[in-house]
């Protein structure tokens, strides 16, 4: 259970901030930044679902159903939260609302409590396509002091 609601609201409740920045072209510094903690943040989440699946296939069946459907109950009530968040802070409420959409369901897939789909939806491209554009902005041009501000590529966070 502790598992399972930690993953929920690091999933969810941080979704919307990360839409605001990764759709800022002119932080192409801090949207690698970004990208790169949200790659190990992957990482992470990803062994936690692999243990929290462990834990619920040792459950028998009855308590499995209860904790599905208290994870459940706890994730909605993440939501509506996290939609409100969204839409009293945010500009684009919509668009990051989405994501926490799209987030929950990877969660799902992650946790073993949904199936993948066919295909990647237009937030799954657009997400892409952001991160791909803040690698194309001349970082040069925005730095003002070049030995203030170590670059961050790809490998640096490699585990």
């Amino acid at each position: 259970m502790r598992r399972g609601l930690f993953l929920i609201a690091d999933t969810v409740l941080c979704a919307g901030f990360d839409w605001v920045v990764l759709t800022q072209p002119a932080l192409a510094q801090t949207n690698q930044m970004l990208k790169n903690i949200l790659t190990g943040n992957l990482i992470f989440r990803d062994y936690l679902a692999y243990k929290f699946r462990q834990g619920m296939a040792e459950l028998p069946f009855a308590k499995q159903e209860a904790l599905v459907a208290q994870l459940t109950k706890g994730a909605q009530s993440l939501i509506k939260l996290a939609y409100q968040q969204n839409e009293a802070l945010l500009e684009d409420a919509g668009a990051a609302n989405d994501l926490v959409d799209f987030q929950w369901r990877m969660l799902l897939v992650a946790l073993g409590l949904g199936e993948q789909p066919a295909e990647s939806g237009p937030v799954a491209h657009q997400i892409d396509q952001l991160a791909n554009q803040a690698q194309q902005v001349t970082v040069v041009e925005t730095i003002k002091d070049a030995d203030a501000t170590e670059f961050m590529s790809d490998d640096d966070y490699d585990f």
